[in-house]
């Protein structure tokens, strides 16, 4: 087993550094973070044959939400936290606000709804049992026809590539539609499939009126049962532990079905047509990487991915006289900034906030640098990519701090990757990249990588050989860590594409509740080099 810093040693570093970081952190609890007034991440949804929409807690507490329907199926959420019923009696589609306070109709003139899915982008799929057909719905409630020329289209559920799988009950088959709608038959031989969920791995699991779930590989081959012995499956959903949850309808219980393969009643008294787990929706809003500033290629370079419709506002800050009044030994007297857009051209230039044109709003952020020497900028940027780059005036050198703070938490616009690049060495300099993870109902589910020979296959000279991730919480207690890219959510990373290109590299999956975590990056057996933390958000 490779080492991993200690946490004594790490933890005690990093009381140096947490002072700054804290402060911000409590400034931005109070400002930044909107969370949901709906249930708390890992509630359970569920529609009731009988009209209600129904909140399960963990300890199967049970309490209704929304409004009555007529006869609700499945269900599903948008990025906003939205609810979206399918009122299958009622021949439209019902939308519950995020704040539960407001309900009212996204979509009529349907024959029959059924199952519902969103996609990556925020489009609504909608199969109509009985015109045997597939819509999707634009934000604004716009409809097109997606799919013509199905037999009885049920429950619908995307993978993470982005493939939509549909349970045809009457073809008694399970097809698969490509991002760009071309479709195949994924599986088939069922006996009239109804309920359908995809699991972490990608591995497509479907419930049919035979009384059995069925487990058929992502890569499409022969499917195996994975449980028999129910009355009526009408709805199977994953929780965030990996649990498979199964309504039975005639049996008027839902049933739980661990990873371990232990089987239990989680609630009776309930027709569940349609199942659906409160996910993460809390996001990384904050990343501050210490890192030792050197010269030439090894100076911290901050990138930034931004995804969704709208502006985003960010502050970036270039921190080092501040980190010497917090104790951190050869701290960076005089940091610069400068940040460059995704084709590379220059946004902008600091050195010495208060120097700067935007010294007014910077400082109405609350969140201005302490020392008239740090380096401040304001960006509004839509969807794309940027980097900041830190640097030490008159190519001076120390310890400093780069950070990129979201002053727009709440738009809909959003932040999906945050990262540094910066030179990692033993002890004390190794990378140390703090990150916030803030909003939505308190938790959110990220993948942190520590890359260095994939640099080193792009160009960069002195890429770090072996980079060892650490993850932990702001007590420095360790939540997560990784080497050689070698962990259970391994899968997990395949299919959302963030799997690390070079064996060396590490990477890890986790939910996080809201709070500042840090993520170390050191060299196997003390090697130095150029080191890039990421952190992904997964929702």
């Amino acid at each position: 087993m490779k080492d991993i810093p200690s946490a004594p040693r790490i933890s005690s570093l990093l009381q140096k550094l947490t002072t700054l970081f804290v402060a911000t952190s409590a400034w931005l609890s109070l400002f930044l973070f909107p969370t949901s007034a709906r249930a708390a991440f890992g509630s359970l949804y569920v529609s009731d044959s009988g009209g209600s929409i129904f909140i399960y807690s963990s300890s199967a507490t049970r309490t209704t939400y929304g409004p009555a329907y007529n006869h609700p199926l499945g269900i599903a959420y948008d990025r906003s936290g939205n609810l979206f019923i399918a009122n299958s009696a009622g021949h439209d589609i019902g939308e519950v606000f995020a704040n539960g306070g407001f309900s009212t109709t996204f979509a009529s003139g349907l024959s029959q709804p059924v199952g519902l899915a969103f996609d990556s982008s925020g489009i609504l799929y909608v199969s109509d049992f009985t015109a045997n057909t597939i819509y999707k719905f634009t934000p604004s409630g716009t409809r097109t026809t997606f799919a013509t020329g199905l037999n009885g289209p049920a429950g619908l559920a995307f993978d993470e590539g982005g493939n939509l799988f549909v349970a045809d009950l009457f073809s008694n088959s399970v097809f698969k539609y490509s991002p760009s709608g071309a479709r195949t038959t994924f599986a088939t031989g069922f006996t009239n499939p109804k309920a359908i969920a995809v699991d972490r791995s990608g591995n497509v699991f479907v419930g049919d009126l035979s009384h059995v779930i069925y487990k058929c590989p992502e890569n499409g081959s022969a499917k195996t049962v994975y449980a028999s012995g129910f009355t009526s499956i009408a709805s199977i959903a994953f929780d965030h532990n990996g649990s498979l949850y199964v309504g039975d309808t005639a049996a008027q219980s839902i049933i739980v079905l661990t990873s371990y393969g232990t089987r239990s009643t989680f609630a009776t008294g309930v027709s569940a047509e349609g199942l659906l787990f409160e996910p993460p929706t809390g996001r990384p809003l904050n990343v501050s990487t210490r890192v030792n500033v050197l010269t030439g290629d090894n100076v911290p370079i901050a990138g930034v991915i931004v995804k969704g419709a709208g502006q985003k506002k960010l502050l970036i800050r270039a921190i080092g006289p501040s980190l010497a009044q917090a104790g951190v030994p050869g701290a960076l007297q005089d940091p610069t900034l400068e940040i460059r857009g995704s084709t590379g051209q220059l946004v902008g230039t600091n050195d010495n906030w208060k120097q700067s044109s935007q010294q007014t709003e910077i400082q109405q952020s609350g969140i201005a640098p302490t020392d008239d020497r740090e380096a401040a900028i304001i960006v509004s940027t839509s969807a794309g990519n940027f980097t900041a780059i830190m640097r030490g005036a008159n190519n001076s050198t120390g310890v400093g701090l780069i950070e990129v703070y979201d002053l727009t938490a709440s738009a809909p616009a959003e932040i999906v990757n945050l990262s540094t690049r910066g030179y990692v060495e033993s002890g004390n300099q190794v990378m140390i990249g703090g990150f916030i993870i803030g909003g939505g109902n308190g938790s959110a589910r990220v993948v942190v990588r520590a890359l260095g020979p994939s640099l080193a296959a792009a160009g960069v000279q002195e890429a770090l050989a072996d980079p060892v991730l650490s993850v932990r919480n702001v007590n420095g207690d360790q939540v997560a860590s990784n080497d050689d890219c070698t962990v259970p959510t391994l899968a997990e990373l395949v299919v959302t594409g963030l799997q690390p290109t070079q064996s060396k590299e590490s990477a890890t999956a986790v939910t996080l509740p809201n709070g500042n975590y840090t993520a170390i990056v050191s060299g196997y057996q003390n090697t130095a080099g150029v080191g890039l933390v990421e952190v992904y958000n997964l929702r």
